[in-house]
């Protein structure tokens, strides 16, 4: 082995890596080829040796690669798969979406008809006395109808609901609770 000057960065020591035990048999590719000398020049013999095995190293690299490439393969497809599937629900529930989003429309376009339809139906009454308890209303309102209106109409008119409402802030202490009715 040539030393290296000092002033390259290399000791005058020898390389471990030269010494034929710095690398396990079992880790050498080229433990199957007799080599002399390590120090002596490489002969025709050693190079026609290297190239007889280097058939079977290739054969197992490749190998080894082929089984590599082949499991990632696999993995890309099968992700390939997910993804699709993903897609595939994912465009389903974006129609759903849609779908519910005009029903939803819909029924509440209704709700909102009946509502204003419930609210042409009320009837607000003010003055009856708070002495008139939860329990006669009722009758005290259909006999209040019955004396506005012609007996045949007002017997006609079904009642819902009738309940009292809140008192309003502005209304004055003593003033009953006004009546709300829905026909």
């Amino acid at each position: 082995m040539v030393a290296m000057p000092e002033s390259l960065g290399h000791s005058s020591e020898e390389d471990p890596l030269d010494s034929p035990d710095a690398i396990p048999e079992a880790d050498d590719p080229f433990s199957a080829i007799q080599v002399g000398d390590l120090g002596a020049p490489a002969t025709k013999g050693d190079i026609l040796g290297l190239l007889k095995h280097l058939p079977t190293w290739f054969r197992t690299d490749i190998a080894l690669l082929r089984e590599e490439v082949t499991a990632v393969t696999d993995r890309v497809k099968a992700t390939e798969e997910d993804i699709s599937s993903i897609a595939q629900q994912q465009t389903s529930a974006t129609e759903q979406i849609r779908q519910l989003q005009g029903s939803h429309q819909a029924l509440q376009a209704r709700v909102d008809a009946m509502d204003d339809a419930r609210r042409r139906a009320n009837v607000k009454v003010r003055g009856i006395a708070e002495t008139v308890n939860d329990r006669e209303l009722p009758h005290f309102i259909r006999h209040l109808i019955s004396e506005i209106m012609q007996p045949k109409q007002a017997k006609t008119l079904q009642v819902d609901r009738i309940h009292r409402l809140s008192k309003s802030p502005r209304a004055p202490a003593d003033a009953p609770r006004d009546v709300l009715l829905h026909f």
